[in-house]
C-alpha cells in the first residue's frame, strides 16, 4: 500500500504530516490483517433487448443501451473484497479523519484485489483487455446485486486468495 495513493484519494489540496503520519499508522494497521479476496465464474451473457442482459439466465437491466453482447457471449461475473479481517479493523467514529482515511485504505486494498484477478484471467485466458461493468454502473441499479451474486451462486465459482503480503 503506496501512502501517496491515499493522499491521491484523500483528494486535498494540502495536508499536514500528521497526515502523513496517520496514513502510515493506518497502513501500518491493514497491512498484516489484509487478506483479500476474489471469487469468479465464467459465465454466459446475450442481450435480450436495448436495455436488458440475461447472464446465465437471469436478467438485468442496463443503463447503456449501446451494450452489446453476441448470444451466449462469455463474460465473467466476479465479485473482490478487502476481506473481512481488514473490513473488521476499527477506529474510532469521532476521529472523522481517522475514519474516513481507513476506509480509503480498505477501498485501495480492494482495488488490489481487484487488479491482481484482473491481471490472472488476462493470462489465464489469454486475454488482451478486459470491460469491467457492474451494478451501479451500465449494468443497471446497485440493487441488481443480489442478481450478481445469484449469479456467482449457482455453481462453485473459483476463490482466488491473494498472498498475505499487501
Amino acid at each position: 500500500l503506496d501512502p501517496e495513493r491515499v493522499l491521491e484519494r484523500l483528494k486535498l489540496r494540502n495536508h499536514s504530516q500528521r497526515l502523513r503520519q496517520t496514513i502510515g499508522e493506518l497502513i501500518d494497521m491493514v497491512t498484516p490483517a489484509a487478506r483479500p479476496k476474489a471469487m469468479y465464474k465464467i459465465s454466459h451473457a446475450s442481450m435480450i433487448d436495448r436495455k436488458s442482459i440475461e447472464i446465465d439466465g437471469i436478467e438485468f437491466t442496463s443503463y447503456v443501451p449501446t451494450l452489446n453482447f453476441s448470444r451466449n457471449e462469455r463474460v465473467f461475473t466476479y465479485l473482490a473484497t478487502c476481506g473481512t479481517e481488514v473490513n473488521a479493523l476499527e477506529v474510532p467514529t469521532s476521529d472523522f479523519m481517522r475514519h474516513f482515511t481507513l476506509n480509503i485504505v480498505k477501498e485501495l486494498v480492494l482495488r488490489q484485489a481487484s487488479e491482481y484477478l484482473m491481471d490472472h484471467l488476462k493470462k489465464s485466458y489469454h486475454l488482451k483487455e478486459l470491460t469491467r461493468i457492474g451494478p451501479g454502473e451500465a449494468l443497471g441499479p446497485l440493487v441488481q446485486q443480489r442478481k450478481l451474486l445469484a449469479v456467482l451462486g449457482a455453481t462453485m465459482p473459483r476463490l482466488l486468495n491473494r498472498p498475505a503480503a499487501v
